[in-house]
């Protein structure tokens, strides 16, 4: 996967690995073109994440303790200081 922004972490301590997936998070908007107009998807906007459906971190994958965060390397450091 290209641009993919999935990483994996390891704590050297523990050995417990973390995968991180950014999943992407667009909203939908409708665009009123003019018939001259073409539309080209911003592939910058958006490098480095997972489209939903391209996740690889599911149960049926034997990921246990899934979580959506908005830092998972401060969540990854919370655990870790348990």
């Amino acid at each position: 996967m290209i641009g993919s922004g999935r990483f994996w972490v390891r704590d050297l301590k523990s050995n417990r690995v973390f995968c991180v997936e950014p999943l992407e998070n667009r909203h939908e908007e409708k665009i009123i073109l003019q018939p001259s107009e073409t539309v080209v998807e911003d592939n910058k906007k958006y490098k480095g994440t997972i489209k939903p459906e391209e996740s690889i971190i599911t149960k049926d994958n034997g990921f246990v303790n899934i979580v959506d965060t908005a830092n998972p390397l401060d969540y990854i450091e919370r655990l870790l200081s348990k």
